[in-house]
């Protein structure tokens, strides 16, 4: 197998996202060691996955952080006093000592009650927001999937530089594409995923390129697929690819 079809295959992502074998992950290293264009696809692709999960994560209301960082500077400080006893008369050195043995003691205690009042302070002010922050929504979940098919799909021709990740749920026939780099599309086009069955292509839905921060989910995929690709056609889809307008393609590695 040469450097250029085991980047194909997709031994790579499986490896990134925690689904290959002990064989797989000694053949990865090995591959990785021989290979520097081998390498450089592993780095290219941890990087985008990388990016594209920091793009899609949510960030609490700055109201929650405001008060928060608030409770935490603002606390009120507990008054303690402090009762003078007579005390026998000892000698000067130990009067010392029990002096400064005081001193670590009220010190130790009167932090503690600053730090107590100023924590239940934080709970006061968090326990005050009245409206909970937005329900997070796993949208990368299914790079979770055991069973999940990734297929690694690469720019052809005059458009090698596109790229994408095609995550394929052979149960739910759905597929998941990671856009890392393709080309806006033009008003009066559409991108069309197909897949090859039997040697004859099918169409697997159109879509547009958008935000590339987060996965576009594709449906209806259809089952005994050993290939696929997209094509840049008239919008709303065509019924046979234009193979001059294909961008990418990508083999399922068995």
């Amino acid at each position: 197998m040469t450097a250029q079809e085991y980047i194909q295959s997709g031994a790579i992502e499986n490896y990134i996202l925690g689904m290959a074998n002990e064989a797989e992950a000694r053949e990865l290293e090995q591959m990785r060691s021989s290979y520097t264009e081998v390498d450089e696809a592993f780095l290219q692709f941890e990087a985008a996955l990388e990016a594209q999960c920091l793009a899609s994560a949510i960030a609490p209301p700055d109201a929650v952080k405001a008060k928060v960082m608030a409770a935490i500077t603002t606390g009120k400080e507990s008054e303690t006093k402090v009762v003078a006893l007579p005390a026998r008369r000892k000698p000067q050195w130990m009067q010392y000592a029990a002096a400064a043995g005081v001193a670590i003691m009220l010190g130790s205690v009167m932090m503690n009650i600053m730090l107590m009042g100023r924590v239940k302070n934080m709970n006061n002010q968090i326990a005050e927001l009245k409206t909970p922050p937005p329900p997070v929504t796993d949208q990368f979940a299914f790079l979770r999937n055991p069973e999940i098919t990734p297929v690694a799909m690469y720019g052809t021709g005059t458009h090698n530089v596109c790229k994408c990740s095609l995550y394929w749920d052979k149960k739910t026939k759905k597929a998941f594409m990671l856009i890392h780099h393709l080309m806006d599309q033009p008003e009066d086009k559409d991108y069309q995923l197909w897949a090859l069955v039997n040697g004859q292509p099918v169409s697997a839905g159109v879509f547009r390129v958008g935000d590339k921060s987060k996965p576009l989910e594709m449906i209806n995929i259809p089952e005994g697929a050993s290939i696929f690709a997209v094509t840049l056609e008239k919008k709303g889809g065509s019924a046979t690819p234009t193979m001059e307008e294909m961008y990418l393609k990508g083999q399922i590695s068995t």
